[in-house]
């Protein structure tokens, strides 16, 4: 009977909870469609942002490789070979040794995608908060009190995640990974060069796993709170975690051993706090009567 009281005043028929979610979403919709209106009109400063990774990796590809060739001059050798003067105070790399320090557009139509792209995921980041809170005020109008107040609680850390896992990725990973594969090959034998659509893809794919893994303790924490597994039970199986991680990450990130690590250390790390808060906030077990 006081359940029933706890839903009076959000009981409605199903029509009404169709017009409700609609509306709801089209709010959310209007506002994702505003945050793009604003992207497009300013979309040449999030390129900018969006191309930072690309930039420091081709800046320390080609100071490494001009770090590379200085090293083989030591022991004498025709500077023009691999720089544009022979004076060493001057020393620039031949433009035919050096990282190309800008995309290249295979198609016609690849530059405009790219903007549509980052206006898109723009609009989302920045609109899509709008949208995610109309779409639980529809669905908190059907919970319990402690359910919706369990949800709130976990969702400011889970969005705190989420971000940290992108900015993982933007300022660390995806940078490092980029010179880790740049720096594999002698500009003698392979010269670099990036294509917009592939480098955009490897950003976006990268920065939505991490953003994903990172929920880790998140996920832990909500597990032990409801009794679905215990702390105990999780530092139980670290071991198969810890192999798992490897496995996760070399499906996740390019074919390499460093940007698989990583991933994968920051995994276990996470592991860790999950499993240090899933203790401070499980509930323990009743033994049966």
């Amino acid at each position: 009977m006081e359940a029933d009281e706890e839903f009076q005043h959000t009981r409605m028929t199903l029509g009404e909870h169709l017009a409700e979610l609609r509306s709801r979403l089209v709010k959310g919709v209007i506002a994702v469609t505003v945050a793009f209106a604003g992207a497009w009109a300013m979309y040449e400063p999030i390129a900018d942002i969006v191309m930072r990774p690309f930039d420091d990796a081709v800046a320390r590809i080609n100071a490494h490789n001009k770090e590379r060739y200085e090293e083989r001059l030591e022991d004498g050798g025709d500077p023009l070979r691999y720089f544009t003067t022979a004076d060493p105070a001057t020393w620039e790399l031949r433009e035919d040794l050096r990282a190309a320090d800008r995309p290249t557009a295979l198609s016609p139509t690849e530059g405009f995608t790219f903007i549509l792209r980052i206006c898109l995921y723009f609009a989302l980041f920045v609109g899509g908060p709008v949208l995610l809170w109309q779409v639980w005020q529809f669905i908190a109008a059907g919970l319990f009190p402690k359910e919706r107040k369990a949800a709130l609680r976990y969702f400011p850390f889970s969005v705190a995640l989420f971000v940290g896992g992108v900015l993982f990725g933007y300022y660390l990973m995806i940078p490092f990974a980029m010179y880790f594969l740049g720096i594999a090959f002698d500009p003698e034998d392979l010269k670099p060069q990036y294509r917009l659509q592939d480098y955009f893809s490897l950003l976006t794919s990268l920065s939505l796993a991490l953003a994903v893994v990172f929920q880790l303790p998140v996920v832990m924490t909500f597990a032990a709170r409801l009794g679905l597994v215990t702390p105990a039970q999780m530092a139980r199986y670290r071991g198969y975690f810890i192999v798992s991680t490897f496995a996760i990450a070399a499906i996740l990130t390019p074919p390499d051993p460093i940007t698989q690590c990583l991933m994968a250390v920051p995994m276990m790390l996470l592991f860790e706090i999950g499993l240090l808060a899933a203790r401070l906030t499980a509930r323990p077990r009743q033994a049966p009567a």
